[in-house]
């Protein structure tokens, strides 16, 4: 099994299972709400070979509903010329975010707000940048929108309705030279 599946694995069951020990939750077929975005971008469009770019990500929640997630679990993908993801040529160094809040917490995005979530390098993901060419980075994680989280005794969080929604990025454009 390729390692993006398996840690595409991974995130899937935390966000469905709860990265807190809360035991599972049965998750609804996720849906797209309108306002609902994560903004990719980076540092600069064009990169030498060997450069590890620096890769921003914010959480903007500009619908009508609060949103509320853990923040934790991202997959950036790199997808090359041709539309088809290209597998990380190194381990990654992170699967979680570093900068977002710790592992136990349930975050709170009000509507018309901002939540710069994360800020790093593209190697966090498994890629090293060492062809030339033109590539894509996207990434796509779930929010759960209008729920109630309860903590329980164990630390965990109880889900109490809500749909729970795919958010996409845009697309960020990088170009690498030899």
């Amino acid at each position: 099994m390729h390692m993006r599946a398996i840690l595409s694995a991974a995130i899937a069951l935390a966000v469905v299972f709860g990265s807190a020990g809360a035991g599972p939750t049965i998750a609804p077929t996720a849906v797209t709400v309108a306002g609902l975005q994560l903004a990719l971008s980076t540092d600069k469009s064009l990169y030498r070979v060997g450069e590890d770019p620096r890769v921003t990500i914010t959480f903007r929640n500009q619908s009508t509903h609060e949103a509320e997630g853990n923040f934790q679990y991202f997959w950036v993908a790199l997808i090359g010329t041709n539309g088809a993801v290209i597998e990380p040529n190194a381990f990654p160094t992170h699967v979680a975010l570093l900068g977002g809040p710790p592992g136990n917490s349930m975050t709170i995005v009000k509507s018309g707000a901002d939540l710069p979530i994360y800020g790093t390098t593209l190697s966090t993901w498994g890629y090293k940048l060492t062809t030339p060419g033109t590539f894509i980075l996207r990434t796509t994680s779930y929010v759960w929108v209008d729920a109630q989280f309860t903590r329980t005794r164990s630390g965990g969080f109880q889900r109490n309705g809500g749909v729970l929604a795919s958010v996409r990025s845009n697309d960020a454009t990088i170009t690498v030279r030899p």
